[in-house]
């Protein structure tokens, strides 16, 4: 998964309480997602972010899935949807046996 958000402005106003707790959010339905289906043992977790954007990428050794198969998933639609309204991207790169 990689949540790239690109916003104009400076650090101080992209990081404004609501943004981290949207943020946080996102981050924290991503770990609840890899606790109940992944099966994983590792779980990796980069932010990058400069003066342009912020990047999230969070990696595990789980049991994939095939994203295109998620109906109804109220986590991922909530991620994607405070990844929107933060004006970024969701990118969940998986499959079956590849976390």
């Amino acid at each position: 998964m990689i949540t790239d958000l690109r916003t104009a402005g400076d650090l101080d106003k992209r990081f404004r309480p609501s943004v981290i707790f949207d943020l946080g959010r996102i981050v924290e339905e991503a770990f609840t997602n890899i606790i109940k289906y992944s099966e994983a043992t590792f779980v990796t977790v980069r932010v990058n972010f400069s003066e342009d954007d912020l990047k999230i990428l969070i990696e595990d050794d789980g049991v994939g899935f095939k994203p295109e198969n998620i109906v109804g998933g109220l986590g991922l639609s909530n991620m994607k949807k405070r990844t929107k309204k933060l004006g970024g991207t969701l990118t969940i790169d998986s499959s079956p046996n590849n976390g």
